[in-house]
């Protein structure tokens, strides 16, 4: 998304960027300026804007687009999506000549029988590779969709219909197999898991043997730390820090107003850093975050601070085994591959 939005800003193209890497201030104003550029209200509506966002922006802001472009996705997403396309009911000027909602999917055609769900795209490390290519299997061909009557069949067909192999070759038959029996077996260890974490039956009080949880970073907890709310990879809520001329941190370069890591603030001060955390989930950044040798003994004594690491800055950026991580106000937080491990 940061790529495609800098190549339309230097197009002079009237480009927005809207995700998740933001820390939480920063993103509020951007859900703002987004819902009063696209949102239900807005009014007058830009004669010419393109948003470039990722998934964040189809959970929750009530936006309304004329056309979208988006990659491949599990059907259901795809069609939530789809539902941010004339979402409300505006004047046939407003749509400045969209009168008809349009929606671009990208990875439908290629070359080869079968999608490329990996290289360079990489779709099959977000998603389900199974549940891609049946949901590709249901698209193809297709040039128009109604909502909400569509919905059902096409949402059936994917996830609870049979592998939709029709005029496929052996090898394509083949792969949708192999993605399968993936797909089942991973399902089957995710309900291993939740059995293992799983509150009792209240009728046999097994519900009062609950497995012990200790915090993450207790000792002695990593083989509690699967008990969770949600599947998915681990993250942490980091706050970007820069060095200043004491021993304290500056939540920006020109801040007037140090940050210290062991002195308990008080809740304004809590409160003001806590609205510039950001929440990270790339692997080499949580595990560096995690187990930095960084005292923070104010921010554990923190209710709003304690689950919270400094991402002290080297200038413009640090770096965590192979990722670089730097962060611009324009685009968030960047992560670059760094070649020299440990950045030695």
């Amino acid at each position: 998304a940061q790529d495609l939005y800098r190549e339309l800003r230097d197009l002079n193209l009237p480009a927005r960027i809207f995700h998740a890497r933001f820390p939480a201030e920063v993103r509020h104003r951007l859900e703002v300026e987004v819902t009063e550029m696209f949102g239900k209200r807005s009014a007058p509506r830009p004669d010419r804007a393109i948003l470039v966002a990722t998934q964040v922006v189809e959970q929750s802001l009530d936006l309304d687009f004329d056309v979208m472009v988006t990659d491949l996705a599990p059907i259901d997403l795809i069609l939530q999506r789809a539902g941010r396309l004339h979402r409300h009911a505006r004047p046939p000027e407003a749509r400045h000549g969209h009168l008809i909602p349009t929606l671009f999917i990208a990875g439908m055609e290629h070359d080869g029988e079968l999608p490329p769900l990996g290289a360079p795209n990489y779709f099959d490390t977000i998603y389900d590779r199974y549940i891609l290519l049946q949901t590709w299997a249901v698209l193809r061909g297709t040039r128009q969709i109604a909502l909400p009557d569509d919905v059902d069949p096409l949402v059936q067909g994917v996830y609870e219909g049979p592998p939709l192999t029709r005029a496929l070759s052996s090898e394509a038959v083949s792969e949708f197999e192999t993605a399968k029996m993936a797909m089942e077996k991973e399902i089957a260890s995710d309900r291993a898991d939740a059995r293992a974490v799983g509150i009792g039956n209240p009728f046999d009080r097994t519900w009062e043997v609950v497995p012990p949880l200790r915090r993450e970073d207790e000792e002695g907890a990593g083989r509690f730390l699967p008990i969770s709310t949600r599947k998915g990879r681990r993250s942490v809520k980091a706050v970007i820090l820069y060095p200043s001329s004491s021993a304290d941190y500056l939540l920006h370069p020109d801040d007037a107003h140090p940050v210290s890591l062991t002195k308990e603030p008080d809740f304004r001060e809590a409160r003001r850093i806590v609205l510039q955390a950001v929440r990270l989930s790339r692997f080499d950044v949580v595990r560096g975050l995690l187990e930095q040798d960084v005292p923070r003994t104010g921010w554990e004594r923190s209710a709003l601070l304690r689950d919270c690491y400094p991402l002290i800055m080297d200038g413009e950026h640090n770096v965590f085994g192979r990722t670089r991580v730097e962060y611009s106000p324009e685009v968030g937080i960047l992560y670059e591959r760094n070649e020299n491990k440990e950045g030695e």
